[in-house]
């Protein structure tokens, strides 16, 4: 797996070393409640099961870091279909790194990464409703609101209220143009 970077991040595979920062950032109750799988409490014998299911459930587990510091900061994960031509991304970041653009800065980096060296055709993702931070990072990486769904969240204690977004090529290639020339 590639690493990747942008401007103040880099970007690179999770390995074995990160699974205590794992679960102490992830373990964050005010992080696990904005995604579905995160259990809370979160232990390192539950990341390390994470992490080596990676492989079988054909997913691309990015760790976040700081260019600066290298310490890990977040995860972008990328779960490729049997088809390889679709992907669902994931994500969270820890609780001292929200509201600085990191997550919108590595999420836009993962599926350039996507659409162009891994080939992809589309990526789906799911927010829960009122996490409107997410809904601005998907957005900004070129993802339209495709609608909304119940969907399962056993890590919150049932199902819950999501909306379902979707990128293509061309959608994020949109994006990333609106952004360039706002910024000219």
């Amino acid at each position: 797996m590639a690493e990747l970077a942008t401007e103040r991040l880099l970007l690179r595979p999770v390995v074995r070393e990160d699974i205590p920062r794992i679960a102490a950032l992830a373990g964050d109750a005010r992080v696990a409640e904005t995604t579905r799988s995160l259990p809370h409490p979160l232990t390192i014998a539950q990341v390390t099961g994470w992490f080596e299911s990676l492989p079988a459930r054909r997913e691309h587990a990015f760790a976040i870091t700081i260019k600066e510091e290298a310490a890990l900061i977040g995860v972008v994960a990328l779960t490729v279909a049997p088809d390889g031509g679709k992907a669902e991304i994931g994500y969270w970041l820890g609780h001292d790194h929200w509201g600085k653009g990191y997550m919108s800065e590595a999420v836009r980096r993962v599926v350039r990464h996507a659409f162009g060296d891994m080939k992809l055709t589309s990526i789906g993702a799911d927010v829960f409703v009122g996490n409107d931070r997410s809904v601005g990072v998907l957005v900004k990486a070129g993802f339209d609101v495709e609608g909304r769904a119940t969907r399962p969240a056993p890590a919150r204690g049932g199902d819950r209220e999501a909306l379902v977004f979707h990128a293509t090529r061309a959608s994020f290639a949109r994006a990333a143009l609106s952004q360039a020339v706002g910024r000219e």
